[in-house]
């Protein structure tokens, strides 16, 4: 491993380096962290910017982190790497960042590298919010880093979807219809209320949330310092399970994506509002941080005053589409079903939107109000109504990434690639163009029964036989509705067709006497 280590262009950058990383406590935050304690043995410290939290103290907050089953595989092979470790109470949202002095002062001395990746992805949060988090908080720390004595690389973590809806999004920088600058002082000087208002102007035209439409605007505020802080931003799509590493299939959340595809799997939902020809645009975690390292890797390398590079971190032409997707994952969920499975899994994609919300009431809504109206019955809370509501606001949301026909440029990320050296491109994988999407799809899914549904695979003869009797359950239920839909149009048949018969019957003696 030694050997390998000294022939590593990107190990050997990171020997001795600090490096500083805002949204650390984040899932792609903790990949990166783990990725640089195992891979870079030799880095000298991670200082990492996270809140301060009630009721737990810096050392309790220091073995919480790391104790964290993402970190588990390094605890095992280098357990001493945690001493470079450091958590550094401060928040993007806080003026100056929340530091003390000593702590700014240690940062501006030590840090070499920036990793950027703190961000609110929620769609719904209100405007002056969503800016104070994702551009006000990224100028902070740009800030900062105009005091760093020894930096040569700064990371900003921003997403594939910061641009136009629908259009082919190059890796480079789209001006927006406003100075990020004079938005900041916009948003100091104005209520929440007030920019509500003003959200419509705003907004109007490219983005349908807050959350690409902040990051947009922090892309460009990143640009204004290209000329006394080497910047580079990395933008990468939709990120899901680790397909290699720390383990595969690794992932944590329950929102986006993982609440859509537990449900399904639950057979909660059946419905999604997607277009069934468009690609996933789908991004593997370990991807993701392995290319945002070598990103920074690859900044350090050039000149200090340069155009910001931008880097899509994104397959759109060889990627999954979304119908390949849902054929894949209910296949591989068939084989290793749920023990919380509430009936039989089935659904399928709806590119219009009316189809879509027809399919829902129907297979959605009006189940969720008959089980909530048995659950009162027997003096349960009703919460299924309420679940399917928040789903569906959720699919709502994402239907800007999901309906859209997103297609992305990544010359520069495949140049960065042919760049690396052989070990590099080993240790440091990021090759998306060559991935095999469908054994991807299935990692995922297994990735998801297993950390998010907390699904052992010793259960999965016993969660077999609850499918089979759910597929029983789910046939009877279809019979039953077909056979009442027909009784329903039988009865009403009936008596139409007799009117229509009394009524050729009057119609037919009067034509022939006519003709007589």
């Amino acid at each position: 491993m030694m050997n390998e280590t000294e022939k590593s262009e990107i190990i050997q950058f990171f020997t001795g380096k600090h490096v500083l990383i805002t949204g650390g406590t984040g899932f792609v935050g903790k990949v990166i962290v783990e990725k640089l304690l195992r891979s870079c043995p030799d880095i000298s410290g991670v200082y990492l910017l996270v809140r301060e939290k009630k009721g737990e103290t810096p050392h309790q907050r220091f073995n919480n982190y790391t104790k964290h089953l993402v970190f588990s595989r390094v605890a095992k092979s280098n357990p001493k790497c945690f001493e470079k470790l450091r958590l550094i109470k401060g928040d993007v949202l806080e003026e100056g960042l929340g530091l003390d002095d000593d702590a700014r002062r240690e940062l501006v001395e030590n840090v070499n590298v920036v990793f950027h990746c703190a961000a609110t992805v929620k769609f719904t949060l209100p405007l002056k919010e969503s800016i104070e988090f994702n551009v006000i908080g990224t100028y902070r720390l740009l800030e900062l880093g105009k005091e760093m004595k020894n930096l040569v690389s700064f990371v900003h973590v921003s997403t594939a979807y910061s641009q136009e809806i629908g259009t082919i999004t190059e890796e480079r920088l789209y001006p927006t219809r406003h100075d990020p600058l004079n938005i900041i002082k916009m948003t100091e000087v104005l209520d929440e209320p007030c920019m509500e208002l003003l959200r419509p102007d705003l907004m109007r035209g490219n983005h349908s949330n807050t959350y690409t439409y902040t990051k947009g605007l922090a892309e460009v505020l990143v640009s204004k310092y290209e000329n006394v802080l080497p910047v580079v931003i990395a933008r990468p799509a939709i990120i899901l399970s680790s397909k290699n590493e720390p383990f595969t299939g690794y992932t944590e959340y329950k929102h986006g994506p993982n609440a859509v595809g537990l449900g399904g799997s639950y057979g909660i939902i059946r419905a999604m509002l997607c277009s069934n020809h468009n690609p996933t645009c789908y991004v593997p975690v370990d991807y993701v941080a392995n290319a945002t390292i070598a990103v920074a890797w690859d900044r350090a390398e050039k000149s200090r005053n340069i155009p910001t590079p931008f880097f899509n971190i994104v397959e759109s032409e060889t990627c999954i589409h979304w119908d390949k997707a849902l054929e894949t994952a209910n296949a591989w969920l068939y084989e290793h079903p749920y023990s919380k499975m509430m009936w039989y899994p089935f659904g399928r994609n709806h590119e219009n939107y009316l189809s879509f919300r027809i399919y829902t009431i129907f297979l959605h809504f009006i189940p969720a109000l008959l089980i909530d109206f048995l659950l009162i019955l027997f003096g349960r809370k009703p919460e299924l109504f309420k679940l399917y509501k928040k789903a569906d606001k959720g699919m709502y949301e994402y239907r800007h990434f999901t309906l859209n026909p997103w297609r992305f440029k990544n010359d520069h990320l495949k140049k960065l690639h042919e760049r690396l050296s052989e070990i590099d491109k080993k240790e440091f994988d990021f090759n998306l163009w060559n991935m095999d999407w469908p054994a991807y799809i299935r990692t995922y899914a297994m990735g998801l029964r297993t950390y998010v549904g907390k699904e052992p695979p010793e259960n999965i003869p016993k969660t077999k036989k609850l499918l089979k009797k759910l597929y029983i359950l789910h046939c009877f239920t279809q019979i039953f509705l077909a056979a009442l839909f027909a009784w329903f149009l039988w009865s009403f048949s009936t008596p139409i067709m007799e009117g229509m018969n009394f009524v050729v019957n009057s119609i037919l003696p009067i034509k022939k006497n006519k003709f007589h």
